[in-house]
């Protein structure tokens, strides 16, 4: 005899017997009306017959199971929300908000140090494209910011303790 599929209880809600996908992962599927080969295409692991099953349990439980998506849903929208409000986009494009940026960070090195002349700290002229990571007061290595901060790190030579 082969495995039943079922429909099981892990603690995540009731998911498949044979993987680990829930019921409340489909009911979007369901709800927009995707065909069995649809779902699949998105969640390659589903069979036919695992489809049919959730699908099954959907259409008896589907009041209560789109309430609680419908909340979920809502849930999620306010996150964005309040997300958005916390931080807003950014107007203007990338190399302006990057010049912005250097602006303040320049503002906020001269109110901590007390400016060139009072601070003991040397004032840099770092060129645009450029930024440094600091240990402490030593550069540990410098990384372009045009066009890709992440695609190459340079090593500073010769770094000592």
């Amino acid at each position: 005899m082969e495995n039943e599929i079922t429909l099981v209880d892990r603690g995540r809600g009731l998911q498949l017997s044979t993987s680990r996908i829930t019921v409340h992962d489909l009911v979007p599927y369901f709800q927009d009306g995707c065909s069995d080969d649809e779902m699949i295409r998105w969640l390659p692991s589903l069979t036919h017959e695992e489809i049919r099953i959730v699908e099954r349990y959907y259409r008896q439980h589907k009041d209560e199971l789109d309430e609680y998506e419908s909340r979920i849903r809502a849930y999620r929208a306010e996150q964005v929300r309040l997300q958005r409000l916390r931080f807003p986009e950014r107007e203007g494009s990338r190399h302006e908000h990057l010049a912005q940026l250097r602006q303040l960070l320049q503002q906020r090195r001269q109110e901590n140090n007390g400016g060139p002349e009072k601070g003991s700290g040397a004032v840099v002229d770092i060129p645009p494209g450029v930024s440094l990571a600091f240990d402490g007061s030593r550069p540990l290595f410098s990384l372009p910011t045009d066009p890709d901060p992440f695609s190459q790190v340079v090593p500073r030579a010769g770094r000592q303790n």
